[in-house]
């Protein structure tokens, strides 16, 4: 039975009445989709490798009906190959140079929809957005983290907010002190 042909009678992508190996295509191609989604390393269409130098074009990579009926596009780095032709011309365009990923610095080419007109930063995989922002966080609560030991009184930078001491040894030694107090 053809995909027209499951149309026709009603049936989604999900229907029982498609194609075993149809199925097992559009499950792999959305799993493809979504591990290129997660890390540029694989184009989302094909799977073949890409470079850490090379260009990622942000695509439609997989469109479909989901578990519940709902259809959805997912957007995924995709290869030279595999990209719309526009977009390869975009790319190449030397009057409007393509914006760099935020993190591993890779040229990303995508289509402009809606608020991406006023995006700051592009980012060419979710690994590298968590990777930025992470980044970004931790910098900014640097400030909350420089303190000044309880025990010996010198300025340290903790590993964690609530630290309140600069090492073993003088977490050991504010307990011996506690500990002598209570005693006594």
């Amino acid at each position: 039975m053809t995909m027209s042909e499951v149309m026709q009678h009603g049936g989604g992508v999900t229907g029982s009445n498609l194609e075993p190996k149809l199925k097992v295509r559009k499950r792999n191609d959305f799993r493809l989709a979504m591990r290129a989604q997660h890390a540029a390393e694989v184009c989302g269409c094909c799977g073949r490798d890409l470079g850490p130098d090379e260009p990622v074009y942000i695509a439609v990579a997989h469109a479909g009906y989901g578990a519940f009926g709902s259809y959805a596009r997912h957007h995924a780095p995709s290869c030279e190959q595999c990209a719309p032709q526009w977009m390869v011309e975009r790319g190449r365009a030397v009057a409007a140079p393509a914006p760099t990923c935020g993190v591993c610095g890779r040229v990303v080419v995508y289509q402009p929809t809606g608020r991406d007109y006023y995006r700051q930063h592009v980012f060419c995989c979710e690994r590298c957005r968590w990777a930025y922002y992470n980044r970004r966080r931790s910098a900014a609560d640097a400030w909350t983290r420089e303190k000044v030991c309880e025990a010996c009184a010198e300025p340290f930078t903790a590993k964690r907010r609530h630290a309140k001491f600069c090492s073993p040894g003088c977490k050991q030694v504010a307990y011996r002190t506690r500990k002598k107090r209570g005693a006594a």
